[in-house]
């Protein structure tokens, strides 16, 4: 037999080999508190910013993942994805305004998401203006967003 685990339409998970049980956690699994999620930039208090990742994924979705950091705090994070199934995904959560937001794409075949093996890319955006559009790198990209600019020493 076999099984497909969906989310909002989207395959998360599919197997069929294992011997009597198998665990996967989908979603925000972790423990502490996340920070507020909600669906466009009101859902924010007014001292917050919604950031939004959106990714198309190329046919090789399964080599694919990112993470949104705060300094040393996963914020967000998603991926690997379905193979041959271009599809978009997107996640988006409230956090603090005017602080530094550090994005990585990772892609484990090391060709990127795009374009030998589909034309994927990625976006990130805060209150409605895109700061990111990537689709060509080779192993990983990493971009800062927000304010990044170093502190000065006393």
């Amino acid at each position: 037999g076999s099984y497909k685990i969906f989310v909002d339409g989207v395959v998360q998970m599919s197997g069929g080999e294992f011997e009597t049980i198998e665990t996967t956690q989908i979603g925000n699994c972790s423990p502490t508190s996340a920070p507020t999620v909600g669906s466009n930039s009101s859902a924010c208090a007014s001292d917050e910013s919604m950031v939004r990742v959106e990714l198309s994924t190329d046919n090789y979705g399964s080599e694919t993942t990112w993470e949104l950091k705060n300094g040393d705090d996963v914020l967000l994070q998603d991926g690997p994805f379905v193979d041959f199934f271009r599809r978009r995904y997107t996640k988006e959560m409230c956090v603090p305004k005017f602080v530094c937001l550090s994005m990585t794409i990772v892609d484990t075949y090391g060709d990127g998401i795009c374009c030998s093996g589909g034309y994927g890319s990625y976006q990130i955006f805060v209150d409605g203006v895109r700061q990111k559009y990537g689709r060509e790198f080779e192993t990983s990209e990493t971009t800062q967003i927000g304010d990044c600019s170093p502190t000065s020493a006393p």
